[in-house]
C-alpha cells in the first residue's frame, strides 16, 4: 500500500486517534484495540467519534479517503504488534458492506500483508489463509515468526 496514512495520535498502545481530512469535512476517528476472554486475542475497532465524543462505527462517513483511513489502521496495527507480538488481532464489519470493504482491502494488499503478517478469513465456524474474493465473515491478523 503506498499510500500514507494520517498523522497517528497514538493514546496509548491499545489507543489511537487521527482526523480524517477531505475537502468536504473533518471527521474524528479512534482505533481501539480491546483484549477479549481468551488472552490470545483482540478485537480491532474503528470508530467515529461523534460531537458529544461518543464512539460509533455504524456511521457511514463517505468522506472520499477510505484508502488513507486503512493506511491509517494499517500502520497502528504495526504499532500494536510492536507492544503485542504474540497476539492474534479479530475483527469485522460492523455491517456485511463494511467487511466486504475490508476483504477488498485485504485482497488489494496481500502480497504486501503477507511480508509481515499470517492473515485468515472465517469461513462457516473455522479460519483459513485468506483467499482473495471469497466471502469471509471476519479476519484474524498474527506477526508472522511470533
Amino acid at each position: 500500500m503506498n499510500i500514507v496514512p494520517y498523522p497517528l495520535a497514538e493514546l496509548d498502545h491499545l489507543h489511537f486517534r487521527f482526523a480524517s481530512v477531505s475537502s468536504l469535512k473533518t471527521i474524528q476517528k479512534v482505533i481501539v484495540y480491546s483484549p477479549l476472554p481468551d488472552a490470545n486475542f483482540y478485537n480491532l475497532a474503528l470508530l467515529d467519534e461523534n460531537e458529544d465524543g461518543t464512539l460509533d462505527d455504524l456511521t457511514v462517513s463517505d468522506n472520499q479517503d477510505m484508502p488513507r483511513v486503512l493506511a491509517t489502521v494499517i500502520a497502528s496495527i504495526h504499532i500494536f504488534f510492536q507492544h503485542h507480538p504474540t497476539k492474534i488481532l479479530l475483527f469485522q464489519g460492523s455491517t456485511p458492506a463494511r467487511t466486504r470493504l475490508y476483504r477488498v482491502a485485504i485482497s488489494q494488499n496481500l502480497a504486501l500483508f503477507e511480508e509481515t503478517f499470517i492473515v485468515k478469513g472465517l469461513l462457516g465456524k473455522k479460519f483459513e489463509s485468506f483467499q482473495p474474493n471469497r466471502s469471509y465473515g471476519a479476519f484474524s491478523v498474527s506477526l508472522k515468526n511470533r
